[in-house]
């Protein structure tokens, strides 16, 4: 079955759901904040970060659609109206059976991906799941949705088995968005949930 992780940034599906989408190559990562911007240190950033997404997806033998959007630290001058119709459009595009959609912990990026493609995905009636990002879940559990209560029940891969050391190395082959206090809270339990 081919998969979409929308991913609002481009480490956000290998350090939420790492685990369970290594060893397949049916996965597309869906991730609109992957703009390039024209100030020095901004571009430089995204330089580095655009080629260390192209090299894991290479690795891991994933396809990747990255957007045009800017990130949160441009949130005063970005121009985002445009965002659900490109959400749209990627999934179309990639012909993709099923969803994996943020849930929107804490992130102002997060929040506003994980509700557009959440709402997309019930519009469409597109076979979905939802998953808790990292490391999010961990700094901020008081913002972790209860989606039990929404009709959502805790979903395992049929075949799942745990890659720990792969991601570790996928997530450190981001090296410039890493670091002790990202890895601690990373390496635990990945949480993902399907509708009932």
């Amino acid at each position: 079955m081919r998969t979409a992780v929308i991913a609002p940034h481009l480490d956000d599906a290998v350090f939420s759901v790492g685990e369970q989408i290594i060893g397949r190559d049916d996965v597309v990562i869906i991730c609109p904040f992957g703009g390039l911007p024209d100030d020095k240190a901004g571009k430089a950033k995204y330089l580095t970060l655009l080629a260390e997404h192209s090299e894991v997806c290479h690795d891991f033998g994933w396809n990747s659609h990255v957007g045009p959007f800017f990130d949160d630290v441009y949130e005063r001058t970005r121009d985002i109206s445009g965002l659900r119709n490109w959400l749209h459009m990627a999934m179309t595009d990639s012909g993709v059976e099923e969803v994996w959609v943020p849930m929107g912990i804490h992130h102002p990026d997060h929040r506003i991906v994980g509700r557009t493609a959440w709402g997309l995905v019930i519009q469409l009636h597109l076979d979905h799941l939802i998953y808790e990002e990292l490391p999010y879940r961990v700094l901020y559990p008081d913002k972790v949705v209860r989606i039990n209560e929404l009709h959502y029940r805790p979903y395992n891969l049929q075949g799942y088995t745990p890659k720990l050391e792969q991601k570790r190395a996928a997530c450190r082959a981001y090296a410039s968005q890493i670091n002790d206090d990202i890895e601690r809270c990373l390496y635990v339990p990945e949480r993902v949930w399907r509708p009932e």
